[in-house]
């Protein structure tokens, strides 16, 4: 498979290891360019992303490819998802697995 790497600011994610227990796909409706929904995240204060990105269905003018994988950040870090914070697990005593 091939990666396609891109530039994503340390201060975007977590750069701390974890031991992954689980994987959650994210739909992204905004956009099927994965490069611009990096570019997008890197204006999001709140550390919002996922390590890889997949390209959906690209225009004619496309410079990516239908499926093509894109990574912002190393598989071993982590990032918020969906805007809940740790806290939001603690406050409904649900598991935090990052």
């Amino acid at each position: 498979m091939k990666l396609t790497q891109v530039a994503f600011s340390t201060n975007q994610y977590i750069a701390e290891e974890h031991t992954k227990k689980q994987i959650y796909l994210h739909h992204t409706a905004g956009s099927a360019d994965p490069f611009a929904v990096f570019k997008v995240w890197e204006n999001n204060p709140e550390k919002i992303a996922t390590c890889v990105t997949i390209g959906g269905k690209p225009t004619k003018t496309a410079k990516w490819m239908d499926g093509e994988v894109v990574q912002g950040y190393s598989s071993k870090h982590w990032a918020y998802h969906l805007g809940l914070k740790e806290y939001t697990f603690h406050n409904f005593k649900l598991q935090y697995i990052t």
